[in-house]
């Protein structure tokens, strides 16, 4: 995997790793030293995680990851890699917000039924809140 530097536009090695809930963005790091062959250079929580298309027009297979606060442009060396990629990353994206969705605390259920959706009761909706932000701050680092 390759970075496409915002600043210098230089081509940068990366390694992804792709985690149930994490996507680490490291660059190999060149030392005679034992110790860490990687370095950390971007992490991005899966639930809060787009993946877009790359609209690079000089280089292929290009495509996005962001969040909030960061966006990294990549790209991969064929049209195959990049679509496994987006392939999985989406999957991990499906499949975090498909086990939110089912997580029960003691008998409540954090997602509403289908047949509450759009329903107002405001009350309910806090308190649901109110679950998803405290087991969320549980599994924050």
């Amino acid at each position: 995997m390759v970075k496409i530097s915002a600043r210098t536009g230089d081509h940068q090695d990366r390694y992804l790793l792709l985690l149930s809930d994490l996507l680490l963005l490291c660059s190999p790091r060149k030392s005679m030293i034992s110790g860490p062959q990687f370095g950390l250079r971007a992490r991005f929580e899966v639930d809060n995680m787009q993946v877009l298309e790359g609209d690079n027009l000089v280089t292929a297979n290009t495509f996005y990851v962001r969040d909030d606060h960061k966006s990294v442009e990549l790209y991969t060396a064929t049209r195959q890699e990049k679509e496994e990629w987006l392939e999985y990353l989406f999957l991990a994206i499906k499949s975090l917000y498909t086990r939110k969705s089912s997580l029960r605390v003691g008998r409540e259920i954090l997602r509403p039924l289908d047949s509450e959706i759009g329903k107002s009761n405001l009350t309910c909706k806090v308190e649901m809140y109110k679950m998803y932000r405290m087991c969320h701050q549980f599994y924050e680092y």
